[in-house]
């Protein structure tokens, strides 16, 4: 990985204060949070250990490969608006790899709710999002997120619903420049986060889930569901048309989709 130029391009007045890099971590969000480290910094890792996405699952990445790093974020944001950081985060994501990837008409990134970012139906990248000082009203965002860019080998178990960059263009790709488009994004488009409708809108835009038939899994006590996706709502919530006939509206962390 390339630290010299990542420090060169992305730390300076109006992007970012530090960067620390690993050759070798279990966790960026891990390290971020133990360390209390400040905001406006990443830390980034060639090989992420013990990576893990929603619901503690396993986020598995391979050596200098692809790019698993922890975004650290101060935001004066109150509890009921928290979301919008995720969908915010999410949405940068998926405009970022459509800018960058934009020679290939073949790919279309597109966002699945939450915070998923799947290319030709198939999740290429994740984000976890973890919050320290959440009753004081400037709050620490460590935004953690996983994308396979370079990876060869994709577990057969999961060949099914993941898939890197490299198995949908058959190329490699620079993961440092990846991440300078998405940093320099982040930064320029903040102003969003205060304009939920907008945000919101954009968002939905940028995923095929409205209409959609889904079948997905009940957190509380682990029964599925079948439903038609209605609306993605300002506050966040999935509204769906269950097969029964009523309406239900459900949050993240509620329920988790079945492939």
């Amino acid at each position: 990985m390339n630290v010299e130029l990542l420090n060169k391009t992305l730390v300076k007045e109006n992007l970012l204060r530090y960067i620390i890099h690993f050759e070798e971590l279990d966790s960026t969000n891990n390290y971020a949070k133990e360390n209390n480290l400040p905001g406006d910094g990443i830390v980034i890792t060639s090989h992420q250990k013990a990576g893990k996405g929603r619901f503690g699952r396993k986020w598995l990445s391979a050596y200098d490969e692809d790019l698993t790093f922890t975004l650290t974020k101060k935001f004066k944001i109150n509890i009921d608006n928290l979301h919008l950081v995720n969908f915010y985060t999410s949405y940068i994501l998926s405009e970022t790899l459509n800018s960058f990837f934009s020679n290939y008409p073949h790919l279309r990134f597109h966002l699945k709710w939450p915070n998923d970012i799947l290319v030709n139906q198939k999740k290429v990248s994740g984000i976890l999002l973890e919050i320290r000082n959440l009753n004081e009203e400037e709050k620490i965002f460590h935004i953690g997120i996983g994308i396979n860019v370079n990876k060869a080998l994709i577990p057969e178990d999961i060949s099914h619903k993941a898939t890197s960059i490299f198995h949908e263009t058959h190329k490699s790709h620079e993961i440092e420049k990846i991440l300078i488009m998405f940093v320099e994004k982040f930064y320029e488009c903040l102003n969003l986060i205060n304009e939920d409708s907008k945000l919101m809108t954009l968002w939905k835009n940028n995923s095929d889930l409205l209409g959609k038939q889904v079948r997905f899994l009940v957190v509380a006590d682990s029964h599925e569901e079948e439903a038609k996706i209605i609306n993605i709502e300002n506050d966040g919530g999935l509204k769906v048309l269950l097969s029964d006939g009523n309406i239900k509206k459900f949050h993240s962390g509620e329920i988790t989709f079945v492939y």
